[in-house]
């Protein structure tokens, strides 16, 4: 039998069709496409490179639903970006790692394809597959010139000799399935970095093919084996074993124990922003947004670039239906939150980032559990969404335009910066001041407020009022560029009158440059809680922090019949095997929270029901998750007692079937359920016996919440292949269409219709 894992492999392998054709569209009209609700790709890797021509280029590797991959080019300097697409025959999957190399020349891969770009020529100069490699999770340069990749699954060695054009497998390194980590030393070896389930380094000699295994295998425990490369130029790695966490240094096949205080700092520090091969930076880009910044550390600016790209747009991974008449869904690469109104006909995304994996409704709200780390989030369709609440702002006072006027220095420049409307102020040096001249209408107790924002390049800000300190040093230098806290000064005893409030730049920890931006200053008598606008909540809103390593893919999610609890459950941690459940009480804010070993040892629950008691009576997988490796063969049915929390009692349905996929108490008090193969069988809780099976394989694969309890009491399901009802009591199948294309998930009733998706579409079918 398929694992839970390859099942759903199989399923989102459907979702690369995702389109019906106009014939087909005719043959049942039942079936409307309502669009792509999130028409955006998921950015995947930014590179610095520069053509032979000396343009200098940002690279971007890409993700979503496009029939091709394709990768967008910009010259940073003229501003134009090029959307070039994989040549034909390369299916559309994820990037992982990519890599500009010593010839200039650009390395990606698609679905184990790997790929050579010319970035003067703007062609892919190569692309193939070696035979047995699955999809490439790093790419790097050997001291040769020879490009290496690690692969997933087997966790293969892959070479690339970019002269002759050979690419060659190594074979398997290890019986784990990431190979996610490359490094190599001058005397021809290659160290992998490989995990989840149990960490390796290994060291390959790429002439002589000898192997050696670095962590001594008593040791092994979940995790990932790293390498990397020192400042000092030497290669290092690291292994979290079962006695603590060890350091090596790695020459000629060889590893030296490294205390963790003698480490060198690396050689490109993580999170470091790309860079230009001609120094400078590409401070920020925003796939969804369309634009990035590139800054300059000559000269302490930021340019602004703007692009557009066609794009199929972001799978939809889950959907359900509403208690406002609405369905809500989420999409995936990029994660984004999704409703549609049947009665207005308006489908749409919201900002923010949010990863949903499974979804349900109770009440008001709407919720799901978050991947990765199973935060739980709860929507409350009364109120509107948001995501993304803006941070408080400054009402009133002088605005940037207004701060030019009556501001100087002699020791910078003051200008304007439009596009964000701020004003900047960048000194000399550091200490440089700018003088602004503001007014007292009357003696007495006043609060000096300032807007800043925060930025990568920006230093420290101090206030000072007629030449006297008023403020301690504050940081506005950020990873990011940002809205800053508004600094609140005072209270003041102050006179009638007109006063010089002066902004002081100021070196601190990692400044950059001295470069700082102000959007407001306010002078009040009031109480700065007046004047400032309040936080917005935000709404779905989290309520469960995380999770990890329990629940870390929640693709389980259930309303209790009480009205007030809500679960989630799933696969755990990556590289492990077994998942726990959180119990949430949305009266009391309470939760309980459960490991596998509290409820069924190494396996992982997914669907969820209840019985007319109210016990919790649930299905499981035996998969692992990334690299975990099976421990047991069945998945069981097990109930959950109510009152006590405690697991009452578990049964193998059917011996070698290794994943309860979905369930749906029906009106009869029978469960109906999918296994693993599109097994659809009925199993009486009161017996504790499958009273029915048999094989829906016809039909495809089910997708995440691919079954539903329809308002007439029938149990509908959708396939990958085709949509079927089944009738309670006979549990007669009846299909009621042929699929437009491959459905990836489901399912929502709502008005008489069933909505699920194809891919990054949103559809219906009329019951």
């Amino acid at each position: 039998m398929t694992s839970w894992a390859n099942l759903l492999a199989s399923i989102l392998a459907c979702v690369l069709v995702v389109s019906v054709s106009a014939q087909d569209a005719k043959q049942d009209e039942r079936f409307i496409d309502h669009g792509v609700p999130v028409p955006l790709a998921e950015c995947r890797g930014v590179y610095g490179a520069q053509d032979e021509n000396g343009h200098s280029l940002v690279i971007v590797g890409s993700l979503d639903q496009s029939p091709s991959g394709w990768i967008l080019v910009t010259d940073v300097d003229t501003g134009e970006t090029q959307q070039i697409y994989t040549p034909e025959g390369v299916p559309n999957s994820p990037p992982y790692g990519s890599l500009v190399a010593s010839n200039g020349k650009f390395y990606t891969s698609q679905d184990g394809i790997f790929l050579e770009f010319d970035p003067t020529s703007r062609e892919w100069t190569f692309h193939g597959r070696a035979p047995g490699v699955g999809a490439m999770m790093c790419i790097a340069e050997a001291p040769d010139g020879t490009i290496w990749a690690g692969s997933v699954y087997h966790a293969n060695l892959t070479s690339f000799d970019p002269k002759t054009k050979e690419i060659k497998d190594h074979g398997s390194m290890d019986d784990q399935k990431y190979l996610s980590y490359l490094g190599f030393d001058d005397a021809g070896w290659v160290y992998c970095g490989i995990g989840t389930a149990k960490c390796n380094i290994i060291a390959y000699h790429s002439e002589t093919g000898e192997k050696r295994q670095l962590i001594p295998e008593e040791q092994r425990r979940v995790e990932s084996g790293r390498v990397w490369r020192g400042a000092d130029g030497k290669l290092y790695g690291t292994a979290p074993l079962k006695d603590g966490t060890v350091y090596y240094l790695l020459d000629n096949g060889e590893k030296t124990l490294v205390d963790k205080a003698d480490l060198p700092a690396r050689a490109i520090p993580r999170g470091s922003k790309p860079q230009l091969p001609d120094g400078r930076l590409v401070n920020t880009f925003d796939m969804l947004e369309k634009y990035m910044e590139i800054y300059d550390p000559e000269t302490g600016l930021t340019k602004r670039i703007e692009f557009d790209y066609e794009s199929e747009g972001s799978m939809i991974r889950v959907l359900t239906h509403g208690p406002d008449g609405k369905i809500y869904a989420n999409s995936s690469h990029p994660s984004r939150f999704i409703s549609y109104d049947p009665e207005t006909d308006k489908l749409k995304y919201y900002p923010g980032a949010i990863a949903l994996k499974g979804m349900d409704t109770q009440g008001k709200y709407v919720f799901g559990g978050m991947y990765t780390g199973g935060s739980l989030h709860v929507f409350d369709t009364t109120k509107p969404v948001n995501l993304v609440p803006e941070p408080p702002k400054l009402t009133g006072g002088l605005s940037p335009a207004q701060l030019l006027e009556v501001g100087e220095t002699e020791e910078g420049e003051l200008f304007l910066h439009e596009d964000r409307d701020v004003l900047m102020f960048r000194a000399d040096d550091y200490a440089g001041k700018a003088h602004f001249k503001v007014t007292v209408p009357e003696d007495g107790q006043y609060y000096v407020l300032a807007a800043m924002w925060q930025s990568p390049g920006y230093c420290y800000v101090r206030f000072l009022l007629d030449g006297e300190k008023i403020s301690e040093d504050t940081q506005c230098r950020s990873s990011v560029l940002q809205v800053a806290p508004i600094i609140t000064l005072g209270p003041l005893d102050l006179k009638a009158g007109e006063h010089t409030l002066t902004m002081q730049s100021i070196k601190g920890k990692r400044s950059k440059h001295p470069l700082l931006a102000l959007s407001g200053v306010r002078l009040t008598r009031e109480d700065p809680e007046e004047v400032i606008s309040k936080p917005q909540e935000k709404n779905p809103r989290r309520v469960i922090d995380h999770s990890r390593p329990d629940v870390n893919v929640p693709w389980g999610a259930f309303a209790h019949p009480d009205g007030k609890h809500i679960l989630i459950a799933g696969l755990p941690g990556y590289g492990r095997v077994g998942g726990g459940m959180d119990i949430y009480n949305l009266e009391t804010g309470e939760t309980l929270k459960f490991t596998h070993e509290d409820l069924i040892e190494y396996h992982s629950t997914i669907p969820m029901q209840a019985l007319p008691n109210g016990d919790i009576i649930a299905g499981t997988t035996v998969s692992g998750t990334h690299g975990g490796k099976a421990v047991e063969k069945d998945a069981v049915i097990w109930v959950l007692d109510w009152q006590t929390k405690k697991v009452k009692w578990q049964t193998v349905p059917i011996p070698g079937m290794g994943a309860i996929g979905r369930m749906k108490m029906g009106p009869d008090g029978k469960l109906y359920c999918m296994g693993s193969d599109s097994i659809f069988f009925v199993f009486d809780p009161e017996s504790r016996e499958v009273v029915h099976q048999e094989s829906l394989e016809e039909y495809g694969g089910v997708p995440v919440n691919g079954m539903e309890r329809g308002p007439d009491d029938n149990i509908y399901v959708v396939l990958s292949k085709a949509i079927v009802k089944i009738t309670p009591g006979t549990y007669e199948v009846e299909k009621i269409a042929d699929a437009p294309g491959g459905i990836s998930a489901g399912i929502g009733i709502i008005g008489g219709r069933i909505y699920f998706a194809i891919g990054s579409h949103l559809w219906s079918i009329k019951l």
